[in-house]
């Protein structure tokens, strides 16, 4: 019998998770828990900020209408309605949680124009708001008495029984197994960028709950729209640096070394089109000139004005040695955010009674084949919220585990270093499952990913992995081959997914959501209902 339990136990320390956190813990017992220690999720990376139409000249309906848009006809328009009307009330309740967002006056949020977006709609904390969000509702979930906050602890796999979640296998920090009992679990990790070599940041997004949800018998959605940033700044040997969306909004451009502007021969909204099309754009000129990067300027504007709407960044390039008043800055498109994830119904649940995904984990159909700029941190507000009301009618009572049996741990030291098996894995991704794709190169990946699934030895029910290292390596390797099997059966491009075989959309796949489970042979394509 385990001595651990919860009422509600959220993995994951991100905007979504923390929001949910709160919100439970007005009427139940909460336990959140992070792998890493600080604010070191996807959130605190996010640079731009929520998008919500506030303008007399904006209004929901357009900022619905962007999104359908950037999602190329795959977008749940149920979600979309649902997530996006929420957007005003969103910002409300984070500013009144203490988030010190920008006002241009008393009444007026300062808005940021992105790509994408009719009008300026990005309510920001200038370049740091995901800093800022998940700064102030870790404070907010340190304050009430019922939360319980454990840093460090790592969520290896759910207890499921007759299609109920009953509990899950933590690691803890010195790497011993602890069985919880649990009420409802909310998987909040995020997604799984770190399969790609080339990402807009170094936290290990390494898909770990949509493995767990994977193992445990759901259905992923999606896993195919892996969304690059257009420009992550091009500085080899030093960790990845976003360069904001936000940047393109103020008026950068983006030009090729002989100072030749290339947008506007690849989308009539230029640098301010869908960043899928801005990425391809780059990867474009890059092959065609040879090229290991392009320039984004945004030096003919004032100084003055760049530094104080862009002070984190003007600092961080400044200590890589680029001043961005004075110069245009390396750029290259890198991996950024997963579209795809968890399938859920609207309330956020899975096929798992009692088990629940939000944020970037989820796959809730508001992006559909793009994510429109600055409304992933909404749908992480949204979807935490959502949740919680969804547990508090279903309801979350924690059982007993009876008679937990003892398990060994299993060390993976015989495998050799850890960062050579990352390494092959995220080369084998950027190179074959990257902004442009072929079906030789989607089959040569699946090759390869799959020598490396024979390789590691199998976790079962007498053993478990006692390094969050090879744990990540593990769901990371199990998420990205279930990538690599919908991209190469999804027969279209669509959005983030461009493939050279069918280098068009097809219209009867408008709506039509790639699922894959564990014990498929190969994806479905499905309804979202």
């Amino acid at each position: 019998m385990t001595d651990h339990r919860a009422s509600v136990l959220i993995v994951g320390a991100g905007a979504a998770g923390l929001t949910c956190a709160l919100q439970c813990a007005e009427f139940t017992d909460v336990t959140v828990i992070s792998k890493g220690v600080g604010p070191d999720g996807a959130t605190a990376y996010a640079q731009g900020g929520i998008a919500a139409a506030s303008l007399p000249s904006d209004s929901i309906d357009q900022h619905i209408e962007d999104t359908l848009k950037a999602g190329a006809g795959l977008n749940d328009i149920e979600a979309v309605i649902r997530i996006i009307s929420q957007a005003p009330q969103c910002v409300t309740w984070l500013s009144q949680q203490g988030v010190p967002f920008v006002k241009a006056k008393e009444d007026q949020w300062a808005l940021g124009l992105e790509g994408g977006h009719q009008h300026p709609r990005v309510v920001h904390v200038a370049d740091r708001t995901g800093w800022a969000i998940s700064q102030t509702l870790r404070d907010q979930v340190n304050a009430p008495p019922k939360i319980q906050f454990l840093e460090g602890y790592m969520a290896l796999d759910l207890i499921v029984q007759d299609q109920r979640c009953v509990g899950i296998d933590i690691l803890t920090p010195d790497h011993t197994l602890q069985p919880w009992a649990t009420g409802a679990v909310v998987l909040a990790t995020g997604g799984f960028s770190a399969a790609y070599l080339h990402a807009t940041h170094d936290h290990k997004a390494s898909g770990d709950g949509l493995a767990m949800a994977l193992r445990a018998g759901c259905a992923l959605m999606d896993l195919e729209f892996n969304q690059f940033h257009p420009t992550c700044l091009y500085c080899p040997g030093q960790p990845p640096l976003l360069l904001s969306e936000a940047l393109r909004g103020e008026g950068a451009r983006l030009r090729l070394p002989n100072g030749e502007y290339f947008m506007k021969q690849f989308d009539a909204d230029q640098e301010l089109a869908p960043r899928d099309r801005v990425a391809r754009a780059i990867d474009s000129e890059m092959k065609r000139c040879g090229l290991n990067h392009v320039l984004l300027d945004i030096s003919h504007q004032p100084a003055e004005k760049i530094q104080a709407r862009f002070p984190h960044l003007y600092k961080r390039c400044l200590e890589r040695g680029f001043d961005m008043t004075q110069e245009p800055l390396p750029v290259v498109p890198a991996a950024h955010y997963s579209c795809g994830g968890v399938h859920v119904d609207s309330n956020g649940q899975t096929e798992i009674f009692n088990l629940y995904a939000v944020g970037e984990t989820a796959c809730t159909g508001l992006h559909g084949a793009n994510r429109l700029a600055s409304n992933s941190l909404l749908e992480c507000i949204v979807t935490g919220m959502e949740v919680a009301r969804q547990i508090q009618v279903v309801g979350f009572e924690a059982g007993t585990l009876e008679a937990v049996p003892q398990r060994f741990a299993l060390s993976l030291s015989s495998m050799g270093s850890i960062e050579q098996h990352w390494h092959k894995l995220q080369s084998i991704m950027w190179n074959s499952v990257g902004i442009v794709r072929s079906d030789a190169r989607l089959i040569s990946a699946m090759e390869g990913i799959q020598v490396e699934l024979e390789r590691i030895p199998a976790v079962d029910k007498s053993s478990y992995l006692n390094s969050i290292e090879w744990a990540e390596y593990l769901n990371v390797l199990s998420v990205a081959a279930e990538s690599v099997r919908s991209a190469y059966f999804r027969r279209e491009s669509r959005g983030l997914h461009y493939t050279v075989e069918c280098p068009q959309l097809n219209p009867m796949l408008n709506g039509q959501h790639t699922l894959i489970r564990q014990d498929w042979d190969q994806p479905r394509y499905t309804d979202k209902a």
